[in-house]
Parts: structure tokens; C-alpha cells; sequence
């Protein structure tokens, strides 16, 4: 016993001073050995013993840097000290794990947290961020690896018993020296996930309990130092073991519901501060978090919240940590979005939570608003990492379903989702903020959203002025997609017209933005291009559109004329429409449209030209024609007349070749063509009422274009005298357009009429210019168009005196009772006469001639317009005889002529007194003497 207590002595002498008896300095390895005797063998010297083997680690690890730096070797025999050690300090935590473990666990967790930050910025030992790095670093050291075997079986057997004390240590080590001891944190962490995210868990929120007395909810690095190593150990625990954290996370959540306790009220402060702090955690918590937040769940949080007197006071500092984590919420923004509006909105949750819903969704906005813009108030710079929102980030992956529901829903939520979109594309840039636009305007089904799309453009253009022109760009795009339906285009075309409808109508209203219009005026060439279109709805609705579009200042005429071509196109395809009301609508946009076309003149005799020329095509006969007995189909390229025997026809006939005949023998010589033809069946589109207004039209469109715009046309039904006419220039050139296409002979065009005798030179022409006249009812309408500028009427001259000798032959030799020839024949000469009256080519007396024809025999019409013709031969249809008498070109006439023609209309108004006497006054109007004088006179 002596002996062991000298011995003990001696090794306290030698722990002590650091030398032997012969007063010789002991050696690292020796003074390590000694304090290892003293740790077995004297209780109260274990604290001295583990102080001095943190030096023999420290030069442990020192030694093993300076040897991995390259400065040679050290020498000493640590390493075996230290496999002494380990193996000393195992057997005291096998032996008795309930009294060494919490020590050595201690211990060691503190001592790996001392090394790593001593040596933490040394040359060779990699960055805190580097943890993959540091653990290959550290656990390649004798000593550091030995540490951290000691500490992981302390934690392995005091798991069961007592596991806050060593997750506490690590806790504790953690607020001192991380970010060095990061690495620790992880290994362990991974070696037992579960029970350290659950410790740790606990213990925080333990502190953060301890922390909140008297004080406000937030809590800082000052005030709960332990907060950032929370955070930090379950920041790199997420990594591998997210799974893990979040049924932590959301088990300590569910716990906390309906309690009144401290921590349970508590609960809810704690982990939006934890989340705030860490933005691994949001990410990882989001999605889970949200589908934990059912109705009861939320009804018993706001149950909760109204008793909890803390919760109340701090309200505002709680709605504020709400709204800094949504905005910093990446993964799951949509989910989450999603959520607060349903919420917000639903009618089966709680007043509470609706309001409360409605305020967190209010002050996010202002919230996203004070993130996008800076200081001075314009937009942050996108380059910036500080101006990048993790919420609108992860919108922006989502921003057609934002879209869908912003088109379909209603109410406030479609105002919250508005600001929404706005905020986004404010914030994704101005390419998004056109595609957020066109989608919006490609998908509108319903008018009342159009004031949602005004206002959301109204936001976007605060920051990108020229976001409406690249959203009408994808929008047309969208138009000539081939993925592109008919009803999704016609659609797009609505939205369109609607919007531009809306801006042409209250102009004065608008605020400075971009207009629809101004940005179509860059498109209409591709907008033209849906004219075509089979379906008629889309075409009608695309003139609708363009003819609201005002036309550039600076516009190449080749687009011009192209346009103006589709336009007359598509005017002739709405012909064959069987819905009066459509094309009415429709074409009285055509006529619009061509007539601001047609202020360019170059332009204007371009349509004047296609109208007629199409008008007077062969395939368009069916919309102007009334008869039902002619055949409108193009003749067959593959019908071929059958080969016909005539040997055969005769044999057939009981004619032989081969008896002897006569001088006066009959043979059948075969058929001359192919018989006679026979028409089709009237079609729908050739009814009297289609016929009609189609002529009505097509007479409209012409003269639009035609009229002189300094006089502007009356509101109400004029009669021909006073509808505005064309000018000179115009008049003429339609003149000769309609002489070119209606008279293709060019011989005997004179402006003179001829002598009755040479028109038998010319009956083909005649026969083929009263065909035209008759087939095509317009035609008289534009003849009565020139004839108003009375000057330019002479260069149709030939097309006059050609229907004229055809109504003289005709009424010559009538003897047709067909009552639709006589009727036709009867109209086609009171038109005529018409036309001259209007040009100013008759004296007063016959200018209301055409009233009496109805009412004349056959003869007597015949009479009548041989009379005419001589009238039109001694007064030929001369402009330079036309003079300015009371603001009206008047015609001078010569009175022997005159006489003639007025006696003989007085003698017919005399033979049908009965019939006629109505019209008496006013063809000769009593002057100076009275009626009844007048009357004795005659």
C-alpha cells in the first residue's frame, strides 16, 4: 500500500512540475502517460488529467498539419499516446457509462470544437463551407478521428437515458465555434439523425421559451445565441436527412395545436423564426407545411391564437415573419399562393382565417412591391443577386396556371391575382411581362375580364412602356399558328376588337399607355391574311378589327395594294352569305375600310378597278343575277362529246344509204354542238332578296369609294339628286373601266350617236352590252353614279345608244307575251331613260319621261325612244357644252330638237290622259296662267 501511495506521489510530483526527480523535463509522451495514471488511479485528479491530454490532441493535430504542410517531421510518439488514450477512456465508458459518458462526451465534443477553430484558418485546412473537405481532413488526424470515435459512443449509449446532455454540449460548442465545427455537427448528425434533429428541436425551442420573458417574439443572435447553431446543425442535416426534419418539424407543429402551455404556445413563434433564419428549411417544409394546414387545423390555430394573450400582443410582429417567409418561399410559391387564396376567399372557413388570409395576401403584395423596387423608385437592376424574390422565381414557372385561374375565377380573388401577375412580370423582366400579357389576351373568354387586362397593362407598362407591342406581336403570331383552332382565333380576334372598340370609344378617357390599335397597325398585313379563312365568323371579325386599326403615316403602297385586294376578295366570298344581318354588318365594314383605302388615289382606282372586275367575273354571277335559267357552273375540262355514228344515226332515222335516191334526198348530218343547254336549278343565293342586296351593296362599296370626300354623305335616304357624287377624275376613270370590261369591241365607240341604219353593224356588241346590263343589275347603279358628275358621262356613251338599239329592236318587233321579257325590257328602258335625266342629257319636259313607259303601249314606247335617239343624235353627250347655271352643270340644247321631243311627250301624256294625268303638273308645270286656263289652252 506504501508502495502504490509513493508511486501516486510521485506521478502527482511529476504531473505537476512536468519533470522527473532528477528534475529532467518530461517529455509530451511521458507527462500524457502520467496524467493517464492519474486519470485511472485519483478521482479528483481526472478534471487536470483530460485539461492536459487537450494539449497532447492539440499537439496531436498541430504536429500531423505541419507534416501535411511539408516542414518535415516532428519527431514525437504522440499517436501511440493518443491509441493509449482511447483506449483507456473506452473502457471507463464501457465500465460505467451512466457516470464517465456525459463527462468524456463533454469533453471531447468541446475540445473537436477548440481545434477545428484553432486551426481552422490554417494553410492547408479547407473552407468552413467545404464540409466534404473538412471531414476528409479531419478524420485523416489520429487525434481529431479518435475525438470523434470517443464522442459517437458517448452519444450511442446515452441515447436512451440522457440525450440532452450531449446534444446540449453540442449545442453550446456550436455557438462558440461555428463555422468550424460545422463538420463535427454533420458526422454526428448523420450517425444518429432522428435523435439529434428531435434534441435539438427541443432544446431550442426550450431556449427560446426561456429567452421571451417580458419580450417580444423575434428572436436574435443576442438574445437566443443557440438559434444559429439550431439552424445551423439542421441547415446541414437537410442535406441527407430532410425527410427526417420535416416530420420533426411538423410533429412538434401538430403537438403545439389547441395547447396552452408555454412551449405550445410558444411552438408556432419558434418555428417561423427558425424558417426565417434558415432558408433550407423553408425550402424543405413548404410543401409538407401546407398540406398540414387543413381547415380544422387552421380553425384550431385561430382558436389558439384568440387565447394566448402573447400571440395577441405580438400579432403584428408574427403577420411580418409570415410575410418574409412567403417571400423568401421558393419551392411550393405555387402551392402556397394557391392555399392563401383559397382561404382568403372560401366560404367554409372561419371569419378569423379569412381575414387573416386576406391581410397576409394584402401586405405580401406591399411586401414583393418593396422588394422590386428601389429607393428611388424605379426597378431594381435584374443582375443584382439582392434583387432576385425566391417566391416570384418559382412563380414564374407557373405563370400560365396563374393565368387559367385569373381568367376563370372572380371576385377578390381576381384582383389579389392581378397584382400578382404584375409583380411578376415586373419582376421577371419585359419579355415575361409580354408573355404574361398575350396569354391573358389569347385566352379572354369573357368581356367583363377586359377591364383586367386594361389594368394589369397599365401595371407592367410603369416599367416596360413598350410591353404591348410584344404581346400583340405573340398574339398575332398566335393567329397564323397552325396548333391555332378556329374557335381559339376567332377568340383572339374578339379580344382584340373588343379592346380596340374600347379605345376608339373613349379616347378621351385613357390615361398614357400604348393602344392596341397603334400596335395592330404593325400587324395588319398578317391580320389581312385571315380573310381568307374558311370560317366566315373570323373573317367578318378580322375586317371588324382592321377597319377600327388607323393605318400608318408611312405605309408602302405594295402592302397597301395587297390589302386592298383581300379586302375586296373577302367582299365578294360574304356575297354567298345566306344571313342578311351578317352581311350587312360585315360588308358595311368592307365599305368603311375600302373608303379609307381609297383616300389614296393611286390606291382608289385599284379597288375600283378589282370590284368591277370582279363584279362582272363569270363565277360571281349567282349574287346578281335573278334569273333561274342560267347555268353558272364553269364548263367541264372532262366532259367529251360521245363519238355518234352517223351511218347508224340515219339506219336508226329509217334512212338507208345504200337505195337509190333523188335530187331532193334528206340524210341526217349529225348535231351541231351539243344542243341546247339547260339551266340549273335556282339557287338559294340567287333569290330576289340575296340578288337585291347584293346589288345594293356592291353599289354602296363603289360609291364610297367613289364620292368626293369634301362633301360628306347625307344621314337620311337621298334621292339620286342629292347623293353625294365623285369627282370628275374618278367619274371618268370608272368610265372607262366599265366601257373596257362591259364593251370589249372597240369599233364603233364613238361618243356620237350613230344612225339607226349602221347599228345592224353592230348588233353582236349591242346584244352582248344589253346581256351584261341585264345580268348584272349594278350596273345601272354605276352608271347613274357617273351620270351625276354629268361631265364624264360622254365616255359611256357606246354602252347608252348599244342598250338603246336593243330596246328599239326589240319594242319594234315585239311580240312577245312572256310577261318577264316584256318587264325586263320595260325596266332595262326606264333605267336608261333615268340615267340620261340624271346626266343632264334631256331637257326639263323628259326628264321625268321613265314615269310614263309603265303606262304605254308597244308602240308607243317604241315612238318614244326612236324619238330619244334622234334627240341624243342632234344632241350629242359633249362636256365642253356644259355650263355652271345656279351652282348646276346645265347642257344647252338645241330648241328645234327640243320642241319636237317635248311635243311628241305631250301628245302621248295627251292619248293616256286617263292613265297619266297625274304626272301632267309636273312634267308641264303651269307658270303665269291657271290650272283650269292651262287646261282650256290645251
Amino acid at each position: 500500500m506504501d508502495t502504490e501511495r509513493k508511486e501516486m506521489l510521485k506521478n502527482i510530483h511529476a504531473f505537476v512540475k512536468g519533470a522527473n526527480r532528477d528534475n529532467q523535463k518530461l517529455t509530451i509522451e511521458e507527462h500524457a502517460r502520467c496524467s493517464l495514471e492519474l486519470l485511472q488511479t485519483i478521482p479528483a485528479a481526472r478534471l487536470a488529467a483530460l485539461e492536459y491530454l487537450c494539449h497532447v490532441f492539440d499537439e496531436s493535430v498541430n504536429s500531423y498539419l505541419y507534416e501535411m504542410e511539408g516542414k518535415g517531421h516532428t519527431g514525437n510518439k504522440i499517436d501511440d499516446v493518443i491509441t493509449e488514450t482511447h483506449q483507456i477512456l473506452k473502457k471507463f465508458i464501457e465500465r460505467n457509462p451512466t457516470g464517465w459518458a456525459p463527462i468524456i462526451s463533454r469533453w471531447s465534443i468541446e475540445l473537436l470544437g477548440r481545434i477545428s477553430s484553432n486551426y481552422g484558418n490554417r494553410r492547408g485546412v479547407p473552407h468552413s463551407s467545404s464540409l466534404n473537405e473538412q471531414l476528409q481532413l479531419w478524420m485523416s488526424c489520429k487525434g481529431m478521428r479518435t475525438l470523434m470515435e470517443l464522442s459517437s459512443l458517448c452519444i450511442s449509449v446515452m441515447i436512451d437515458s440522457c440525450p440532452d446532455t450531449c446534444v446540449n454540449a453540442i449545442i453550446d460548442t456550436s455557438v462558440k465555434h461555428s463555422p468550424h465545427f460545422d463538420w463535427v455537427v454533420a458526422h454526428i448528425g448523420s450517425c444518429f439523425p432522428t435523435t439529434i434533429i428531435n434534441r435539438v428541436l427541443s432544446l431550442g425551442l426550450r431556449d427560446f421559451c426561456s429567452s421571451q420573458s417580458g419580450g417580444h417574439l423575434v428572436a436574435t443572435e443576442i438574445k437566443v445565441p443557440k438559434m444559429v447553431s439550431v439552424v445551423s446543425i439542421l441547415g446541414h442535416l437537410a442535406a441527407q436527412h430532410s425527410l427526417d426534419i420535416k416530420n420533426a418539424l411538423l410533429k412538434l407543429f401538430k403537438e403545439s395545436l389547441g395547447g396552452v402551455s408555454e412551449q405550445q404556445v410558444y411552438t408556432v413563434p419558434f418555428l417561423l423564426q427558425l424558417l426565417t433564419m434558415s432558408p433550407v428549411l423553408l425550402k424543405t417544409i413548404t410543401d409538407d407545411f401546407i398540406f398540414a394546414l387543413t381547415p380544422e387545423v387552421l380553425g384550431r390555430l385561430a382558436e389558439q391564437f384568440q387565447k394566448s394573450v402573447i400571440l395577441q400582443r405580438d400579432k403584428d410582429t408574427l403577420l411580418m415573419l409570415v410575410i418574409h417567409l412567403v417571400s423568401k418561399s421558393g419551392k411550393g410559391a405555387y402551392r402556397l399562393i394557391n392555399f392563401m387564396l383559397d382561404m382568403a376567399g372560401g366560404g367554409h372557413m372561419q371569419e378569423e382565417v379569412q381575414q387573416a388570409c386576406s391581410l397576409i395576401l394584402d401586405l405580401l403584395i406591399l411586401e414583393l412591391q418593396r422588394f422590386i423596387y428601389s429607393k428611388t423608385g424605379s426597378l431594381v437592376n435584374k443582375g443584382s443577386p439582392s434583387s432576385e424574390v425566391p417566391f416570384l422565381s418559382e412563380l414564374q414557372n407557373h405563370t400560365n396556371a396563374l393565368c387559367d385561374d385569373f381568367l376563370k375565377t372572380s371576385g377578390k380573388r381576381v384582383n389579389w391575382l392581378q397584382r400578382f401577375l404584375a409583380m411578376l412580370a415586373l419582376h421577371c423582366g419585359e419579355e415575361s411581362a409580354a408573355d404574361i400579357l398575350s396569354y391573358v389576351l389569347i385566352n379572354i373568354s369573357e368581356n367583363d375580364k377586359l377591364s383586367a387586362f386594361l389594368s394589369l397593362q397599365a401595371e407592367m407598362e410603369v416599367a416596360f412602356p413598350s410591353v404591348m407591342y410584344q404581346a400583340v406581336k405573340t398574339a398575332c403570331n398566335q393567329l397564323t399558328s397552325s396548333s391555332s383552332s378556329p374557335d381559339q382565333t376567332l377568340q383572339i380576334l374578339h379580344n382584340m376588337h373588343a379592346v380596340v372598340d374600347w379605345e376608339v370609344k373613349f379616347n378621351s378617357r385613357q390615361r398614357a399607355r400604348v393602344t392596341m390599335g397603334t400596335c395592330l397597325a404593325d400587324h395588319v398585313p398578317v391580320l389581312s391574311s385571315q380573310l381568307y379563312h374558311p370560317d366566315v365568323r373570323i373573317a367578318s371579325k378580322c375586317i371588324g378589327l382592321i377597319n377600327l386599326v388607323k393605318l400608318k403615316d408611312s405605309v408602302d403602297l405594295t402592302m397597301l395594294h395587297s390589302l386592298a385586294q383581300s379586302v375586296v376578295d373577302f367582299a365578294f366570298i360574304l356575297f354567298g352569305c345566306q344571313d342578311h344581318f351578317i352581311k350587312s354588318q360585315t360588308m358595311a365594314d368592307c365599305k368603311d375600310y375600302l373608303q379609307k383605302l381609297s383616300e389614296i388615289s393611286a390606291i382608289k382606282y385599284v379597288i375600283l378597278r378589282s370590284l368591277l372586275e370582279n363584279a362582272l367575273k363569270k363565277c360571281n354571277l349567282k349574287f346578281f343575277h335573278m334569273s333561274s335559267k342560267l347555268d353558272y357552273s364553269e364548263p367541264s375540262s372532262e366532259a367529251k362529246p360521245e363519238d355518234v355514228s352517223l351511218l347508224l344515226e340515219n339506219e336508226r332515222k329509217g334512212l338507208s344509204v345504200s337505195v337509190p335516191k333523188g335530187g331532193l334526198s334528206v340524210f341526217h348530218a349529225g348535231v351541231i354542238g351539243k344542243g341546247r343547254r339547260h339551266g340549273n336549278p335556282q339557287r338559294d343565293s340567287t333569290r330576289s332578296a340575296d340578288v337585291l342586296l347584293n346589288c345594293q351593296l356592291l353599289t354602296q362599296i363603289i360609291r364610297g369609294c367613289s364620292i368626293d370626300k369634301s362633301h360628306p354623305p347625307a344621314q337620311s335616304m337621298p334621292t339620286v339628286e342629292k347623293k353625294p357624287s365623285c369627282d370628275r377624275e374618278t367619274a371618268s376613270y370608272l368610265a372607262d373601266v366599265l366601257v373596257e370590261l362591259v364593251c370589249p369591241d372597240v369599233t364603233f365607240t364613238g361618243v356620237l350617236w350613230p344612225e339607226e341604219e349602221l347599228t345592224r353593224l353592230t348588233i353582236e356588241r349591242d346584244l352582248h352590252i344589253r346581256m351584261m346590263l341585264d345580268q348584272h343589275l349594278f350596273l345601272w347603279d354605276i352608271l347613274t353614279l357617273i351620270a351625276q358628275t354629268r361631265t364624264a358621262m360622254y365616255r359611256c356613251s357606246v354602252i347608252l345608244y348599244g342598250a338603246m338599239a336593243t330596246l328599239l329592236a326589240f319594242w319594234d318587233s315585239s311580240r312577245c307575251n312572256v310577261p318577264e321579257e316584256r318587264d325586263k325590257a320595260l325596266n332595262a328602258s326606264g333605267k336608261l331613260l333615268i340615267v340620261l335625266s340624271c346626266a343632264g342629257l334631256l331637257p326639263s319636259p323628259l326628264t321625268y319621261s321613265s314615269l310614263l313607259l309603265s303606262e304605254l303601249s308597244v308602240g308607243d314606247i317604241h315612238l318614244f325612244l326612236t324619238v330619244i335617239w334622234t334627240f341624243m343624235k342632234e344632241n350629242p353627250p359633249k362636256p365642253d357644252e356644259f355650263q355652271m347655271v345656279d351652282g348646276t352643270l346645265k347642257k344647252s340644247f338645241l330648241p328645234d330638237s327640243s320642241n319636237r321631243a317635248s311635243d311628241i311627250l305631250h301628245a302621248l301624256l295627251q292619248k293616256n290622259i286617263a292613265k297619266l294625268g297625274y304626272l301632267y303638273p309636273k312634267i308641264f308645270p303651269v307658270e303665269s296662267t291657271s290650272v283650269s286656263e292651262q287646261l282650256a289652252e290645251t
